[in-house]
Order: structure tokens, then C-alpha cells, then sequence
């Protein structure tokens, strides 16, 4: 395969982390902006197509996912296009620290002031109605239909009793509905959470994002050595370059670059969260106490441990590489006519 220019890949990569951290940001505070608003809708209200102050909140929230993911896509532009020199990794390890060292602090703490200025602007909060006209499940298992529902929030309406042998319906009148809970978990109506709460999938995996980060604002919050510390996070994800040339199969690297750093995520955040890490931990606490500074030795260790073994794999795997390109221009046939 002919390689491109290194200069030309680099500056590829400089346009398409800017193009990720722009569109990927605005892109996930719009859908995030979307969902919250569908938390505040019942059923028949027209949804609002846009919310200024939610969107914002997900600038912020979203930015340290966007970084993260931009990693991962410059990864995958230098799998899809071999290099000739190392132009292009630095250009990628230079983009992807640069982010962890301005752009995560920035938005860590303008993500505090936000969270600030919203409490102190705090409105009181107003109590959705119910809508008439529609079947809802209560809690029980019984079917509910409102006839009527009243600024109080008590409703009129039919019950079919789901939990009888024989279904019988019956008409009921007042029941108050904030404690009939006909909302679900997170939304104002149980319809419009069965259609368009998220899968079983994503909401594990925003879980594991809303604990990461939950960790990192603590940190950020600890002062200036607790974020550093924790930021020791990039030294690691930024090394899964070195795995875009393990393989000759362009997928089978892609894959080892995912499966490599959604591990060293998960693996910090089991750190932090898990107890059975808690004896090691506080063994190194012990060894660097003369160093206060350092707060959870066990991570950056962890990190600065995996970054050196990916950098390590990496220029044994660019090498190998660059030998094998090397041969086959020197015998572009290979073995199929030796």
C-alpha cells in the first residue's frame, strides 16, 4: 500500500480532533438535552425542540466523553493510513495532552460555576400534571385510565384490577397522583419513559460514565496534585497508540485499541470505588508518605506501569512493521514467486 505524507496525516489529524471535539461535543449536548427534556414531558404535551440551559449542562458533562472518544478516532485514522515516519504519533499524543491539560481542567470548572450558578438560581420546582386520556400501569400491576385530573394533581377516572382472577373494573375519584407513582425512575410520566428510556446497555455504560465522572470532579475539587494524579488516566489512554500496529488486520488493531482503553477506564474506576484495592493502596500510601503531594499512589502507578508497557509494544510493533514494509518494496511479490 502506498503511505501517504507523515506532514499530510498530521495535519489530517489536527482537522479531524478539532472536527471531533467540536461536532462531538455539540452533537452529545443536543441528545443529551433532547433525553432531559423528554423527562419532563407527559403524554400528549408537544416536546420543546430546544433547551438553552441543558444544552449547555451537556457541553460540560460531555466534553471529557468527547475527549476520550477523539482519542480513539485519531487511533483509528492512523490504523487506516500507514506512516513514514513518527510525525503522526506525536502530532496525536501532542492534540490528545493538550486536551487533558487545558481543555479537561477549563471545563471541570466551568462545569463547578455552572453547577453553582444553577442552585443559586434555583426556581421552585413545578409539579407536572398527568395527562387524561391515557391507559398507565401503576405500581401494583393495575391498568389506570384518567377522565379527569385537576391542578392539585388528583385524578378521576376507571381501574381495571389486574391482580383479580376476573379483571374487574371499577371507577375510583380523587386519588392523589404524587403518590400513586405513575412517574418512572427518572421521569415525569411512565409513557414517555417505556419510549424512549435508554437500553439495559447504555444505561450500564452511562452509569460507569456518570461514576467517572463523579470521581473526576472530586479530584479536580481535591486541588491541583488530586487532579494531576487522576490524570494520570491520559498517560495510559494516550499509549493504546502503540497497539495500531500489533496485526496486519486493520480491525483486529481497531478492536485492541477499544478493548485497551475502555480497560484502563474501567480498571481507574475500580480503584477508586472498589474496597479490595484499599490494602495495596494504603501500603503505597505508606511507602510515599514523605510525599504528600501524590494522592492515590496505586493509580498513577497503574497508569504510569501501562504506559510504559504499551510505549514499549508499540515501537516493537512500529519496528517490526517498518521491517516488513521495508522487504515487501524491496520484493514486492513476497514469497508467491521465491
Amino acid at each position: 500500500m502506498e503511505k501517504e505524507s507523515s506532514i499530510k496525516i498530521s495535519l489530517r489529524l489536527i482537522f479531524l480532533y478539532l472536527f471531533i471535539i467540536v461536532f462531538g461535543t455539540c452533537l452529545c449536548a443536543f441528545i443529551y438535552s433532547l433525553y432531559s427534556l423528554c423527562t419532563n414531558l407527559v403524554a400528549g404535551e408537544k416536546l420543546p425542540f430546544f433547551s438553552t440551559h441543558y444544552f449547555m449542562n451537556g457541553i460540560f458533562k460531555f466534553l471529557p466523553f468527547v475527549v476520550i472518544l477523539s482519542g480513539l478516532f485519531m487511533c483509528f485514522y492512523l490504523i487506516r493510513h500507514p506512516m513514514k515516519s513518527g510525525l503522526p504519533v506525536m502530532t496525536y499524543g501532542a492534540l490528545y495532552m493538550a486536551a487533558w491539560i487545558f481543555l479537561m481542567p477549563l471545563n471541570f470548572s466551568y462545569l463547578q460555576k455552572f453547577a453553582k450558578d444553577e442552585k443559586a438560581s434555583a426556581q421552585p420546582v413545578v409539579e407536572n400534571l398527568l395527562s387524561e386520556g391515557y391507559f398507565r400501569q401503576g405500581e401494583s400491576g393495575n391498568i389506570f385510565y384518567f377522565t379527569d385530573v385537576t391542578r392539585d394533581n388528583l385524578g378521576d377516572g376507571v381501574c381495571i384490577n389486574m391482580v383479580s382472577p376476573d379483571k374487574n373494573v371499577y371507577t375510583f375519584s380523587g386519588v392523589d397522583l404524587r403518590t400513586a407513582n405513575f412517574s418512572g425512575d427518572e421521569f415525569s410520566d411512565v409513557l414517555i419513559q417505556e419510549t424512549v428510556e435508554m437500553p439495559k446497555t447504555m444505561s450500564v455504560l452511562a452509569h460507569w460514565f456518570s461514576t467517572f465522572m463523579n470521581i473526576a470532579g472530586q479530584a479536580f475539587s481535591g486541588g491541583f496534585f488530586a487532579w494531576l494524579c487522576f490524570a494520570s488516566i491520559s498517560l495510559a489512554l494516550v499509549s493504546v497508540v502503540g497497539m495500531t500496529r500489533l496485526s496486519r488486520w486493520r480491525l483486529k488493531n481497531a478492536l485492541w485499541v477499544v478493548v485497551a482503553s475502555l480497560g484502563i477506564i474501567v480498571l481507574n474506576v475500580l480503584i477508586y470505588t472498589q474496597s479490595f484495592f484499599e490494602p495495596v493502596s494504603a501500603f503505597l500510601e505508606g511507602a510515599v508518605s514523605k510525599i504528600p503531594q501524590v494522592k492515590n499512589p496505586l493509580v498513577v502507578l497503574v497508569n504510569f506501569v501501562i504506559f510504559i508497557v504499551f510505549f514499549i509494544i508499540g515501537l516493537v510493533s512500529y519496528g517490526k512493521f517498518r521491517k516488513k514494509s521495508r522487504d515487501e518494496e524491496m520484493d514486492p511479490y513476497g514469497q508467491e514467486f521465491a
